[in-house]
C-alpha cells in the first residue's frame, strides 16, 4: 500500500517539476526560518541564565539625543549606582564595569592586556556564578 503511494508522489514531481520545485523549495524555507526563530529566542531566554540572581538584574543603559538621531550607550556615569542606591530600598547592590587597557606584570614577566576589566568589589554579590 505504502509502496503505491510512494510510487505516485515520485510519478507527480517527476511530471509536474517546476510545481514540486515551488512547493519543496517553500517547505524547506519554512522549516529552516522556524528552526532559525526558535534557536533565536530559546538564546535570547537563556541570556544570563547561569546566574543565580538572574532575575534581579538589571542593566542601565544611557540615551542621547543629537538633532533628529537617538543614541543608546551601554555606560553610565560613575555616580549612577550610588545614587540609584541612595534614592531606591529596591536596590540591594550595583557594580560598575570598565574596559580598559591595562599593563599586567606578575614577577619578572609582564604584558600588556587591551581589555581588562575593571569592576567594583561588588562584582561577585551581583554576578554569582553556581
Amino acid at each position: 500500500m505504502f509502496s503505491n503511494y510512494w510510487k505516485l508522489a515520485f510519478r507527480h514531481l517527476a511530471r509536474k517539476k517546476v510545481f514540486s520545485f515551488i512547493n519543496i523549495f517553500g517547505l524547506a524555507t519554512g522549516l529552516t526560518s522556524c528552526i532559525l526563530i526558535g534557536l533565536y529566542i530559546t538564546d535570547e531566554l537563556s541570556f544570563d541564565g547561569t546566574h543565580q540572581k538572574a532575575d534581579r538584574i538589571a542593566r542601565i543603559t544611557t540615551e542621547r539625543s543629537s538633532g533628529s538621531t537617538l543614541s543608546i550607550f551601554a555606560t553610565t556615569g560613575t555616580k549612577t549606582g550610588p545614587q540609584l542606591k541612595r534614592i531606591f530600598p529596591e536596590v540591594e547592590d550595583y557594580t560598575r564595569t570598565l574596559i580598559y587597557s591595562s599593563k599586567v606584570s606578575y614577577g619578572p614577566s609582564s604584558f600588556t592586556e587591551p581589555r581588562f576589566l575593571y569592576a567594583d568589589p561588588s562584582f561577585f554579590n551581583v554576578f554569582t556564578f553556581p
